[in-house]
């Protein structure tokens, strides 16, 4: 089972879909009314039976929250904070509901979780700290973005979220450059970066 946080327009959720096949799922998250609608479209004309979308954010807690929607060029960049890149700017605020993690597993009837990704422009150290009981039961791959002057915009940062997964028995990996094969994260990247986390109860072969 796959879970997409952050889908945007389902770059991820179509891949994973494909992947899986009928006999899997893929629970695909994406607030934003404007990707929402282009996620459900990517979805519907593949022909995907295997693909729950969501219109939620996820966060540490359920609640309510203004989603900031970027220009259309920007349109990756949604933010519950401010924005990290210079540049980008509001077209949008949008009123949304805020979903924990564990609470969407358990509504979404998930029996297993295998993978996650978290892309959610500065709010993924909240997602973690929702999912607290997926990630210790399942203990899922991992692969989340860590841009760290979003998360500082929410309060949170880079090494924040190594720690929060750390704690949880996740190691931390890096596609190589020339291979983009995983390989022992050294340092972490002060502009946007990709790490794949994953259990020590997984094999990294």
């Amino acid at each position: 089972m796959f879970i997409d946080i952050g889908a945007n327009e389902g770059f991820y959720t179509v891949f994973a879909a494909q992947r899986i096949g009928p006999r899997g799922v893929v629970v695909a998250v994406e607030p934003s009314p404007r990707e929402y609608a282009r996620l459900e479209n990517n979805v519907s004309i593949n022909g995907f039976s295997n693909v729950s979308v969501v219109k939620q954010a996820l966060g540490a807690r359920r609640g309510k929250a203004v989603l900031h929607v970027a220009n259309p060029e920007h349109n990756g960049q949604n933010t519950l904070g401010d924005f990290g890149h210079a540049g980008v700017t509001a077209v949008d605020h949008v009123k949304i509901d805020v979903i924990d993690l564990d609470s969407l597993v358990q509504e979404q009837r998930l029996s297993r979780v295998d993978i996650i990704k978290i892309d959610v422009e500065g709010a993924e150290l909240e997602v973690l700290r929702g999912g607290t009981k997926t990630l210790e039961q399942h203990k899922p791959i991992v692969l989340i973005e860590l841009f760290d002057a979003a998360l500082r915009k929410q309060g949170a940062s880079a090494v924040a979220v190594l720690t929060q997964l750390r704690e949880l028995g996740y190691s931390f990996f890096e596609f190589g450059g020339s291979t983009g094969i995983p390989q022992p994260l050294e340092k972490v990247d002060p502009n946007s970066q990709n790490v794949l986390a994953v259990h020590s109860s997984r094999s990294t072969h």
